[in-house]
Order: C-alpha cells, then sequence, then structure tokens
C-alpha cells in the first residue's frame, strides 16, 4: 500500500467554527500530489489531485484512509470524546 503524508499544514484556529480548517500538501511515497483543505464551517474536507502522474492517487488515498485504525472514546462514556469532529490532519497527526 502507498505511503501518504501531509506537508506545509496550515491551520486557521481564528476560521474554526464547527471543524479545524485547514489546508495541507498531501504526499504519496515523497512526492506531491495534491491538496487538501476545510474552511471550518462543519463542511467535509475537499481533496484536489493533479498533475502529470498522479492517475490513481485519488483511490489509493481513500484506500490508505480507510486502512486507518479506527478511534475509539477512551473511557464508557461515548459522549465523552466526539470523534465524529476529528479532521485529517488530526487522525494522521495523532
Amino acid at each position: 500500500m502507498a505511503e501518504f503524508s501531509l506537508k506545509r499544514i496550515e491551520i486557521s484556529q481564528s476560521l474554526s467554527e464547527e471543524t479545524v480548517a485547514f489546508g495541507a500538501n498531501i504526499y504519496r511515497n515523497g512526492k506531491l500530489c495534491g491538496h487538501v483543505k476545510n474552511g471550518g464551517r462543519g463542511g467535509s474536507n475537499e481533496y484536489y489531485f493533479e498533475g502529470r502522474g498522479t492517475e490513481g492517487h485519488e483511490e489509493a488515498f481513500d484506500a490508505f484512509i480507510k486502512a486507518l485504525p479506527q478511534l475509539h472514546p477512551l473511557d464508557d462514556d461515548p459522549e465523552a470524546v466526539s470523534y465524529t469532529h476529528l479532521t485529517l490532519p488530526t487522525i494522521l497527526l495523532v
């Protein structure tokens, strides 16, 4: 499976409302292949894969994310920590 990483992560606390507002470059096996951003208003992350040789990156990235370990609350109260609001940088940096 391909290895993905985020670089040049920029987080904006002032724009963050319901989710974390951020932007980052996506690298696959050390090469720039796309970008991800979230406006911080509760919407989904937006992914852009572009350029020569980036065919298949979106599908591989989706498989990579789905293969990451699932996060679970740390105690018996599932309301104690809301993991539904974690964004991509949070998941990859945990």
